[in-house]
């Protein structure tokens, strides 16, 4: 079970972004770049570092000390399991799973989940770290506490667990083009599909039924 090690790690998680401000900047302009509409849930809201840049009305996860940060910066959280989330059906308009989906265990229920709880015409924004990547091969190689127990997949992949689900795929934007061992720099989103080496790439799909 991968919470548990958001769970016991939640502070050195948390100080990472801290400490790769120029990366956390990069991924944060990628996701400014999609259009939320509230409600926001925050699937895998771990210690809220997105969230509070975002405004999440909600995260929800299961490693309890990754949640008392995300406590702390003011966010409403709580502790529930991306399989069986503790919402209404059609209670939100749009859905963030930032770098969540490599750690489920469960993928398709989770996807399911998050089906059922949008609103027709709701967005999900899932972020992912491709295995295809400089970036993506450069966590597997490394592994750590985190990567180790990751699930990592392609772009084209994670694309096609939502559509299975019944989601239509909207676009894909990315960031980080440099290498994991270069020097980080700012940069403006980029389209995944110009196939670019992109370290972190967000897929927009939103709930079938309705127009994008």
């Amino acid at each position: 079970m991968s919470f548990r090690v958001f769970d016991k790690y939640a502070e050195r998680y948390d100080s990472w972004y801290f400490k790769n401000p120029v990366i956390a900047r990069n991924e944060v302009k990628v996701l400014k770049s999609f259009r939320l509409t509230k409600p926001i849930l925050d699937v895998g809201v771990g210690t809220g570092f997105f969230s509070r840049l975002l405004g999440a009305d909600l995260g929800v996860d299961l490693a309890l000390n990754a949640l008392r940060i995300a406590r702390s910066r003011g966010i409403e959280v709580v502790h529930g399991d991306a399989c069986r989330l503790p919402l209404r059906d059609s209670s939100v308009s749009s859905v963030l799973m930032v770098v969540t989906l490599c750690f489920l265990d469960e993928p398709m229920k989770a996807i399911s989940e998050v089906l059922r709880v949008l609103r027709h015409g709701g967005r999900v924004i899932a972020c992912i770290v491709p295995r295809d990547s400089s970036w993506g091969k450069y966590y597997m190689r490394k592994g750590g506490p985190f990567y180790s127990i990751a699930r990592f997949y392609t772009v084209d992949e994670a694309i096609k667990l939502f559509t299975n689900e019944g989601f239509k795929y909207v676009k894909a934007l990315g960031t980080l083009s440099f290498k994991p061992w270069e020097e980080p720099k700012d940069e403006e989103p980029r389209d995944w599909y110009l196939g670019l080496d992109l370290g972190f790439v967000c897929i927009e799909l939103i709930k079938s039924g309705a127009s994008s």
